[in-house]
């Protein structure tokens, strides 16, 4: 978006500037929106997808919230948490990078290398991935048990990917162009 003006010290100059100014304020309000937009949708998808490799059943589990100036991307199951971190030893050895920053900490029980089994019904929601199931019974009327071997999880960083990526790989400047092109053809 280009636009030279030329001011005179008169008053219908000075009009006419003000006017101009204005309207490129207001363009550019409406830019910086459809930019907040498109971004979120963008990391939406982003997250979304990375999530989607080993934990397909919290592919749609997002919240967006956009407004004129501020969008926000949130997870809408905790368990996405504890997806994006880590958790236990397993997660302490690879950790997230805003581990620290966040607070987040691992093996907060001090388990080591014991106590990392439970058990939990085969029926109930839980997104294990196979290797970690040691064994399954029947046990009395209450259905299919699952013991579950676990030292934790490596952080997946879903989240993170996607910032990096929108970041690294230049997203946001192709977004950039985009809300400014289709807000110069309105």
């Amino acid at each position: 978006m280009v636009k030279q003006i030329t001011l005179y010290l008169n008053p219908q100059s000075l009009n006419s500037a003000a006017r101009t100014l204005e309207n490129i304020r207001d363009r550019l309000n409406i830019v910086e929106s459809k930019f907040i937009r498109l971004s979120i949708e963008w990391l939406r998808a982003r997250a979304s997808e990375n999530i989607a490799l080993n934990y397909p059943d919290f592919a749609e589990d997002f919240e967006t919230i956009i407004t004129s100036n501020l969008g926000i991307l949130k997870t809408t199951d905790e368990q996405q948490t504890y997806i994006e971190f880590g958790t236990g030893i397993v997660g302490s050895g690879d950790s997230h990078e805003l581990a620290k920053e966040k607070g987040w900490q691992y093996d907060v029980n001090k388990h080591g290398e014991k106590g990392w089994t439970f058990l939990h019904g085969a029926d109930d929601k839980l997104d294990v991935k196979e290797s970690n199931i040691i064994s399954r019974k029947v046990v009395d009327h209450t259905g299919m048990w699952e013991r579950i071997r676990t030292k934790g999880v490596e952080a997946e960083r879903f989240m993170f990917n996607a910032f990096t990526d929108y970041f690294n790989k230049g997203v946001y400047k192709q977004i950039f162009k985009t809300a400014l092109i289709s807000t110069q053809k309105e």
